[in-house]
């Protein structure tokens, strides 16, 4: 199927409907003119009818009367008076013509109520009326009156009107499709323009998304769209900046520990004949350097499904979920972990996804804080939202640290001075977790020293589900 332009498709739209239009339009004017002559002419013949019927003189109709009183053009008006007396014809009286007219062709066929169409003399309006009354005799007697009316030159009158509609409405269907065709294609020009440069984007031998379209500012529909893809194109921009910045950093974090690796094989290689002292310290450092890999390549897999997954959500009893997750995290931790909260908070959300968001923050804690310190897991609830803090007493981090914290790969100063062990992953995707729970991970200070998570879980969610 050959798909059609929006201008063709309005221009095409905008023809039917003119020629409907024009059809309606031909025929309301056809009908209304046609009824008012029909009108006219039924008038005519019962004045004509009358004006016989008021001729009439000592019970007999006076033709010569009647002819003095009217001025009728009798080339194309018919009259037959007919009396009758006990129904028996006694006279006929025709009107110029009118004999040969009915009796030449007398053949004729009703197409209307009072309207024939005779062979070969065309149509004729015919009305015909009756009068009885006494005679001088005292016999009963009877007058027929008959007319024909042409209709010839109302016919006529009638297909000059016609040839007079269709022109008119031709010359306007012709004018009116250029004058669409010709608006359709202006109001289309933006959109053209916009297919235009997005090819030319797509077709870029160098496709970059960083380009913006050209926003129109009329219509508005357009405009609207304008904005919308370069919205579109912005984020795919950002997603391939993120996604090529995430590969080179998992690359340079994958190219640490496998150098370390092959300078420990290479060392075995050369030195371990002579000096076999140094394979037992070598393959301790390949096995630490394995296993980080290992690690950090479960933290990338793990990153790369949690878009993916698709999350159920049911209600969750919140402080019940924290328990049981700070109860299975006792038995792994050295710190003291401190529960409090409202036992009757519910919220809809995910409860796998939301126990995992807490192993990760309470797993963070302990990192990152001394062994004889508390963690404290605090619940609240408002009108709106749900709010559960994760507080450490550790180390802390600085302002910039809690900027980019979230990113990938990221490792603050502090915990890099302090060795401690991390791929940077593991906020990233906790934080990216509870997005798709609809919720929001912060970051803050905790007084009078250490780290504060709070995830924040809206109320408003159990109204999607």
């Amino acid at each position: 199927m050959k798909r059609r332009s929006s201008a063709s498709q309005m221009t095409l739209d905008y023809g039917i409907m003119l020629i409907i239009i024009t059809i309606i339009t031909s025929f309301a004017v056809m009908a209304v003119v046609g009824s008012m002559f029909v009108v006219n002419t039924r008038s005519n013949s019962d004045q004509l009818i009358g004006s016989l019927s008021n001729s009439v003189v000592d019970g007999q109709f006076d033709w010569k009367y009647w002819k003095a009183n009217n001025d009728v053009d009798t080339r194309n008006t018919f009259i037959a008076v007919t009396t009758k007396d006990n129904n028996k014809v006694v006279k006929k009286q025709y009107s110029e013509n009118a004999e040969e007219f009915l009796y030449k062709s007398f053949r004729s066929w009703p197409v209307l109520k009072n309207v024939q169409v005779r062979e070969n003399q065309g149509i004729y309006y015919h009305a015909d009326r009756v009068v009885h009354f006494t005679s001088d005799s005292g016999q009963p007697r009877q007058i027929k009156y008959q007319i024909w009316i042409s209709l010839n030159r109302v016919i006529n009158l009638f297909k000059k009107l016609f040839i007079v509609i269709l022109s008119i409405n031709l010359f306007s269907f012709v004018l009116g499709l250029i004058v669409i065709s010709k608006l359709a294609n202006k109001l289309t020009r933006p959109l053209k323009s916009l297919v235009s440069e997005t090819k030319q984007i797509i077709n870029s031998p160098t496709a970059m998304y960083q380009s913006n379209l050209t926003v129109a500012d009329n219509p508005k529909e357009v405009h609207d769209l304008t904005i919308e893809f370069n919205k579109l194109l912005n984020e795919l921009n950002e997603n391939i900046k993120r996604d090529r910045q995430f590969i080179s950093d998992a690359s340079h974090e994958l190219r640490t520990p496998i150098a370390g690796i092959k300078g420990n094989v290479k060392l075995i290689q050369r030195r371990a004949d002579e000096h076999p002292e140094v394979v037992p310290e070598s393959l301790n450092y390949i096995e630490a350097e394995s296993d980080k890999m290992q690690n950090l390549v479960e933290s990338l897999l793990a990153l790369s499904k949690v878009d993916k997954v698709e999350l159920s959500f049911t209600g969750v009893d919140v402080l019940a979920t924290i328990n049981e997750t700070a109860g299975v995290m006792r038995r792994q931790i050295d710190q003291t972990i401190q529960v409090s909260g409202v036992e009757t908070s519910r919220v809809v959300t995910n409860k796998n996804s939301l126990q995992q968001i807490l192993v990760t923050l309470l797993d963070n804690a302990q990192k990152y804080s001394p062994k004889d310190s508390i963690i404290e897991i605090n619940q609240i609830e408002t009108d709106s939202e749900i709010q559960i803090s994760v507080a450490d007493q550790g180390i802390g981090m600085s302002e910039e640290d809690k900027q980019h914290i979230f990113d990938r790969f990221y490792r603050g100063e502090a915990a890099r001075n302090a060795k401690i062990e991390g791929t940077g992953l593991g906020l990233a995707i906790t934080a990216r977790m509870a997005e798709l729970i609809y919720a929001k991970l912060t970051v803050t200070n905790n007084q009078p020293n250490g780290t504060k998570f709070i995830l924040t879980i809206p109320k408003h969610i159990s109204e999607k589900f």
